[in-house]
């Protein structure tokens, strides 16, 4: 009743044109409010839920500041709130390159700095430990060989970020590396179609040095998928590590050069090559 009484004093008043814009006005008020509430919601709920994987978290602008400064030049200057900002940003992405980072601030002069450099690294850590834990549990939860696979190989890829990330302390590095390929082969053997098990596995083989089981992992993966340019670049890494330069030239030549072209480092490494062959030649 009372709404009708405000729309008949709204028409006498306004007009039935301002009454209108008067009741958009007040729609689109509502939207906005109800909008809002729905993404302070959301984001209470990331806040809450700790399974957020804070390395998808997609950071979309940053402090003017930040775009202007190289990360290192903010560590190396005097501004102590902005080294603070720096550290916070660069626990969004446990990688490597941002553990380094903040691995140099540990030894910066002031002492919050400091703290928070180390709170960081241990929260890092405690990232990697936690969802290699969370696969573990949930590996056990199933029987089905497809799914197992999937958490296997799920599995051996975060250890190998873990690894790669340096904050695996040096008297179990090991232990991680023989759980990594463990991981590796059991998803292989459960899927051992699925191109990108024997890709990530052959990868790891490389970088570890062990070339007998790169070697046998890459002529079955050409066998199935001739055309897969990364494994034939790992090939290459295997021939220049087992001292055969000769079928390294013969993979190089024939590598389709547009594809190669579209891969900067690979393309640098490339010419580098060739143009050497070319100049012993």
């Amino acid at each position: 009743m009372i709404w009708m009484f405000l729309f008949l004093i709204s028409l006498l008043t306004l007009g039935i044109y301002g009454t209108v814009g008067t009741i958009l006005c007040y729609i689109s008020y509502y939207f906005l409010k109800l909008t809002s509430k729905k993404h302070e919601k959301k984001e209470k709920n990331q806040e809450e839920n700790p399974l957020v994987d804070i390395r998808k978290v997609k950071v979309k602008s940053l402090n003017d500041t930040l775009m202007i400064l190289n990360y290192r030049q903010i560590l190396k200057g005097n501004d102590a709130k902005l080294k603070i900002n720096l550290i916070s940003l660069l626990l969004l992405n446990p990688g490597r390159e941002n553990v380094n980072l903040v691995k140099e601030a540990l030894n910066d002069d002031n002492e919050m700095v400091r703290i928070l450099a180390a709170n960081t690294l241990q929260r890092m850590e405690d990232y990697y430990v936690e969802n290699i834990s969370n696969l573990e549990k949930e590996l056990k939860k199933h029987t089905n060989s497809k799914i197992k696979g999937k958490i296997y190989f799920e599995l051996a890829k975060f250890i190998d970020e873990y690894i790669y990330s340096t904050l695996v302390p040096d008297d179990i590095v090991d232990f991680y590396k023989e759980k990594m390929f463990l991981c590796f082969e059991k998803a292989y053997n459960l899927n051992s179609l699925n191109p990108e098990y024997s890709e990530k596995y052959i990868r790891a083989c490389i970088r570890f040095e062990k070339l007998k089981k790169a070697k046998e992992l890459i002529d079955k993966h050409l066998s199935r998928y001739p055309n897969a340019l990364g494994v034939k670049i790992w090939l290459c890494d295997y021939y220049l590590k087992t001292g055969n330069i000769d079928e390294l030239y013969n993979i190089l030549k024939n590598l389709p050069l547009d594809k190669v072209r579209q891969i900067p480092k690979i393309y640098k490494a490339y010419k580098w090559w060739i143009e050497s062959e070319k100049q012993t030649a």
